[in-house]
């Protein structure tokens, strides 16, 4: 959308122009208005704290289109009318159950995942307490609450979480994995079968950035905690990658869990050391 924001603007304005015309068709009958009086009965209360407020309005403006359809329909003089809208409103009923199932599904899904992760983490043989901070390798893309759930099921507070690196896919490591700890500063992270930062990730992050992550990491990548390398790469995505951390990984306060096929986080004592794993 920020390539082409006409595409945006041009949706919503449809958008409240669909509404406005409904509501203003149907005004003297207050049914039509019950999409509009929910979306603000169930919005207005959290949007000032809720994080993430476009997960309320982008799937409440299309309930409220639909709502305001299927009140119109009933109403009709005609029984043809009144047929084609019973039908429209069991049709959009049908639509609306299936969608929910399956974004419901990916949902569970999704926290499945943060669970799995968190409780491993929270498992670990060095627990995790106030103020540490938890480097990850082979995150999944999907998760993005992991802070709170290893706060949550440990008691630490102030826990900081740096992803290092997403995993090949949206949901865990489905390919042959290593992580190499050449010094207790110094890991290298590989996958084989399978790129990193491929795909429709790849392209994202091109498309914002004006460059592919292989461009980005022509030169090495600063953070504030470390300095990451391209070790290895092709035209399909990245193979490998150098992680040259400013602080040893052994400093008490510091946490490395790397994600496998068979593990979602399992944690690292680093030392020189090669590990990998695949299905």
């Amino acid at each position: 959308m920020r390539s082409v924001p006409a595409v945006l603007y041009g949706l919503t304005a449809a958008a409240v122009a669909i509404l406005g015309a409904l509501v203003f068709w149907r005004r003297r009958r207050p049914m039509a208005l019950l999409g509009v009086l929910c979306l603000l009965g169930f919005m207005a209360p959290v949007l000032p704290s809720f994080e993430s407020p476009h997960h309320l309005y982008l799937p409440g403006v299309g309930a409220v289109l639909l709502t305001a359809l299927v009140a119109i329909g009933p109403q009709a003089r005609h029984r043809r009318a009144q047929l084609l809208g019973r039908a429209s409103g069991v049709l959009i009923a049908l639509t609306l159950g299936t969608v929910t199932f399956f974004s419901s599904l990916a949902m569970d899904t999704g926290n499945l995942v943060e669970s799995q992760m968190a409780a491993e983490i929270a498992a670990a043989q060095t627990p995790v307490r106030d103020g540490d901070t938890v480097y990850v390798a082979n995150q999944p893309l999907i998760v993005h609450y992991l802070p709170q759930l290893i706060e949550e099921r440990t008691g630490a507070r102030g826990v900081r979480v740096v992803t290092l690196n997403w995993a090949p896919r949206i949901l865990n490591v489905n390919c042959a994995a290593e992580l190499t700890c050449v010094d207790d500063r110094t890991i290298e992270v590989r996958v084989r079968g399978d790129r990193l930062f491929a795909g429709t990730m790849g392209r994202l992050i091109a498309e914002a950035n004006g460059a592919t992550v292989q461009e980005m990491l022509g030169t090495p990548l600063r953070t504030d905690d470390f300095v990451v390398e391209l070790l290895e790469a092709d035209e399909l995505g990245v193979k490998g990658l150098r992680f040259r951390f400013r602080e040893p990984l052994t400093r008490p306060g510091v946490h490395l869990f790397w994600g496998s096929p068979t593990r979602w986080a399992a944690q690292i004592y680093p030392r020189r050391v090669a590990l990998g794993d695949s299905q």
